[in-house]
C-alpha cells in the first residue's frame, strides 16, 4: 500500500509546486488566527503583502462561525482583493480545537465516536489538547479528514490547499500502544495526506513536518515524502536555542537546512520556513536570561528590531519554492497585519517591513566564514549576512 501511495505521489506533486517572485512580499507566507471577520482593510492589506494565507482553527469563533464557514467567508474575501493569493484551510491531524470550533467535528463526536483511537487497554488516547486522537489507521477515519476540506472545496470556497498540521511520526511516543500499532498509526497518517493529494491533484497539502527535537530523530523527514508541501514551524528558534541564553545551536540549525534543502530540492515541493523574532524558545517567551518583551507596544518593536536578523537568515537558504513566515505566534494581533487606527492594540509593526524591496534572484549558495558562524549571499539586488553568534550584525542591503 505504501509504495503504491508514494508513486502516486510523484504524479500529483509533479502538478502542484508553487514558485515565487523575488520581492520580499512574493516571499511572504503567513498562518493566523482572527476570532473575528476581517474587515476589508485588514483583508485588502492581507491580501496584498502575503503569498499564501493559512487560515487558522476557531477562526471567526467570536463572529459566531464556525471555522468551516469563516474559512469560507474570508477566502472569498481575500481573492476579492487579490485572486492571485494563495489561502490554505487549517485542519489538523491530531484535533487541534476540531471539536470545539469545526462543525466536522462537533459531527464527529455525535455520530462517529468509534473513529477516536484507544490503547491496548480500551482507553482513549489524548492528544496534546483537550480532545482524543484519531485511528488513522482505518480507511473510514482517514475518508472522514479527507472529505472536510474537500467538501468545503465543493461548496464554492476558493481555497487552494490544506496546511496540515500534526504530520510526522508523533504517534511513536503513545503510551500503552504496541509497538506494531504505533507503526501503523504513523503510517496511517502518511497515508492520510497522500490521499488528499491524490484526490486534490492541483491542491496544496503542506504538511507541517521537519521539527529538530531530539525525541524524534527522524526529524519528521520520512512525512515529508506524503505531502506536495512542508513546513519547517520552528527555523532557528525553539528547540534549536539554549533556552537559558537563547544562543542558536548551530549544529542543529545547519542540520536543519541541509534537511530543508533536501525536500526544496524537487522543485515540485513548496517549503514554508517560520521564522520568530529574537531568542524564541517557547511560545510567547525568549529565553530564561532576556527579558521578553510583553505589551503590544515592545513587541511592535522586537519585531522591526529582528526583522533583518530572520530575513537573512531566510534569505541563507531561500530557493523560489521557499517561502518566508514572519509573526510573533498565531493570533492575528500578534504580527500578521497592523493596525495603524490603533497601534496599541496589536502587536504588530504599524511601519510595516518595505517588503516591495526587491531582491532579485539570488546568484550562488551562501558562502560561510571560516569560523563556520557567519553566512553572506549575494542577490541581484541584495546582500544577505546572517551572523548566527552574533544575531544582530546581521543584515539585509539593497543595491
Amino acid at each position: 500500500m505504501a509504495a503504491l501511495i508514494v508513486a502516486t505521489l510523484s504524479i500529483v506533486a509533479a502538478v502542484s509546486g508553487l514558485n515565487h517572485g523575488w520581492t520580499i512580499q512574493d516571499m511572504m507566507f503567513v498562518d493566523y488566527r482572527s476570532p473575528l471577520l476581517l474587515n476589508d482593510t485588514q483583508a485588502k492589506f492581507a491580501a496584498n503583502n502575503y503569498a499564501i494565507i493559512s487560515l487558522e482553527k476557531c477562526t471567526g469563533q467570536e463572529d459566531g462561525y464556525m471555522t468551516e464557514d469563516a474559512i469560507f467567508k474570508t477566502a472569498q474575501q481575500l481573492k476579492s482583493f487579490n485572486s492571485s493569493v494563495k489561502v490554505l484551510m487549517y485542519w489538523s491531524l491530531n484535533m487541534q480545537a476540531t471539536v470545539q470550533c469545526y462543525q466536522a467535528g462537533q459531527d464527529l463526536t455525535a455520530n462517529h465516536s468509534d473513529y477516536f483511537l484507544r490503547d491496548d487497554y480500551g482507553n482513549l488516547v489524548p492528544n496534546t489538547g483537550r480532545d482524543h486522537t484519531l485511528d488513522y489507521t482505518r480507511q473510514d477515519v482517514r475518508d472522514w479528514w479527507v472529505n472536510v476540506p474537500l467538501a468545503l472545496k465543493a461548496r464554492g470556497a476558493p481555497i487552494d490547499g490544506v496546511l496540515a498540521d500534526g504530520t510526522g511520526s508523533g504517534a511513536l511516543r503513545y503510551a500503552n500502544i504496541s509497538l506494531a500499532r504505533r507503526q501503523a498509526l504513523v503510517q496511517g497518517s502518511y497515508n492520510l495526506t497522500a490521499e488528499l493529494m491524490h484526490r486534490w491533484p492541483d491542491g496544496l497539502i503542506l504538511g507541517n513536518g521537519i521539527a529538530m527535537y531530539p525525541q524524534f530523530p527522524d526529524h519528521f523527514m520520512p512525512s515529508t515524502h506524503y505531502v506536495n508541501g512542508v513546513m519547517t514551524e520552528h527555523f532557528a528558534a525553539f528547540e534549536s536555542r539554549d533556552s537559558k541564553t537563547g544562543q542558536l545551536n548551530i549544529t542543529r540549525v545547519k542540520l536543519e537546512m541541509d534537511l530543508i534543502a533536501q525536500v526544496a530540492a524537487d522543485p515540485n515541493k513548496t517549503v514554508v520556513v517560520d521564522t520568530w523574532p529574537g531568542p524564541m524558545v517557547a511560545p510567547f517567551n525568549w529565553a530564561k536570561d532576556i527579558t521578553t518583551p510583553t505589551t503590544n507596544e515592545a513587541i511592535a518593536q522586537a519585531m522591526l528590531k529582528y526583522f533583518p536578523v530572520s530575513l537573512a537568515a531566510y534569505l541563507t537558504l531561500a530557493e523560489a519554492n521557499i517561502y518566508f513566515q514572519y509573526i510573533w505566534w498565531y493570533p492575528i494581533r500578534f504580527g500578521a497585519i497592523p493596525c495603524p487606527d490603533n497601534p496599541s492594540a496589536c502587536a504588530a509593526p504599524t511601519d510595516w517591513y518595505n517588503t516591495t524591496r526587491r531582491v532579485g534572484a539570488p546568484l550562488g549558495k551562501a558562502t560561510l566564514s571560516d569560523d563556520g558562524t557567519v553566512y553572506t549571499r549575494q542577490f541581484e539586488h541584495a546582500t544577505s549576512v546572517w551572523n548566527m553568534m552574533d544575531e544582530l550584525k546581521s543584515s539585509v542591503e539593497f543595491h
